[in-house]
């Protein structure tokens, strides 16, 4: 990936505890976490993975990192807003939603969930990207953003 400076690669682990093993990343190289897999455990269980994800994720040394936060299966936002009562920051650059699927069946998340996503994610500025799996009548404004490459 460095060797092809050209391109810019996205990653995406379900794993993020072995990440901080390649730092640094080189520059055009984004580094994805997943949300932690719904049907594996408990919305509770979600929740402290997730807390546990965020830890690993601050120690990533990448342009960008992104949370994949897809299928969204529980209400990730509280998680998130206790993470910001103990950090300045996030530790993602970006938020990538979606839905469930499974073959052409798609469950859409909570709309509030995905809302109060979307508020907390707008107030850090962090950009949000919907899978094409969202439901756009849901949706009045339509996200497809994109972070800006910075290096950390």
């Amino acid at each position: 990936m460095e060797e092809a400076h050209w391109h810019t690669f996205q990653t995406l682990s379900k794993f993020p505890i072995r990440l901080p093993k390649f730092n640094p990343f080189p520059k055009n190289v984004w580094v994805g976490v997943s949300l932690p897999a719904g049907h594996l455990m408990s919305e509770t269980g979600g929740a402290r993975a997730l807390g546990a994800y965020l830890k690993h994720m601050q120690k990533i040394e990448a342009s960008v990192r992104f949370m994949s936060i897809e299928p969204l299966w529980f209400d990730v936002a509280p998680v998130f807003e206790e993470w910001l009562k103990k950090k300045e920051k996030l530790p993602f650059e970006w938020a990538i939603i979606g839905a469930a699927s499974n073959g052409s069946r798609v469950f859409q998340p909570e709309t509030m969930w995905t809302a109060d996503l979307i508020d907390l994610m707008d107030e850090r500025n962090v950009p949000v990207f919907f899978k094409g799996n969202m439901d756009r009548r849901y949706w009045k404004v339509w996200r497809e953003e994109f972070p800006v490459s910075i290096m950390l």
